[in-house]
């Protein structure tokens, strides 16, 4: 069902994102009075209504990503995901992901040896910045790296 509403999506950004949530959670997402979806498919979605997503158009990029191309409400995730792993403060991500150390410690030991990412991070293009949607756990062990990575861009609103 995943594949039949979001037919603009390449299989491999629905395996590694989408689905494992419409596993979860059901699918289609129940939708808000504002469009937008509810329950954990609302941030899932960055807060798009399912329409934005469905017209957008998948580009597959190589290039390098710094935190500074990124969005600031990327960044700020990025951060405070960061701050959390490196000081063992308390925050909203930490909180919600309670293998968080363990998902970066494993992360950034595969970038140390492979110098680079296992997969793409899916990531769309959007007036403030490009924003990371899923995988951002792997984002923090990025930040003073210039590593060649692979990019999922959902671009051409």
């Amino acid at each position: 069902m995943v594949f039949e509403e979001l037919k603009n999506f390449p299989e491999d950004v629905i395996e590694q994102w989408i689905k494992p949530y419409a596993e979860l959670s059901g699918w289609p997402p129940k939708v808000g009075l504002d469009g937008v979806p509810t329950d954990r498919w609302r941030y899932l979605l960055s807060l798009k209504p399912l329409p934005w997503w469905q017209n957008g158009e998948w580009v597959k990029c190589k290039g390098s990503l710094s935190i500074h191309d990124l969005s600031e409400g990327s960044r700020d995730a990025i951060v405070k995901m960061a701050f959390a792993y490196l000081t063992g403060a308390e925050n909203e991500y930490s909180l919600s992901m309670s293998d968080m150390r363990e998902r970066l410690d494993k992360i950034s030991e595969y970038l140390q040896s492979h110098k680079k990412l296992p997969c793409s991070p899916i990531l769309y293009e959007g007036v403030d910045g490009i924003s990371v949607a899923e995988k951002i756990h792997r984002h923090p062990s990025l930040n003073g790296m210039n590593y060649p990575l692979r990019l999922s861009l959902l671009d051409k609103f």
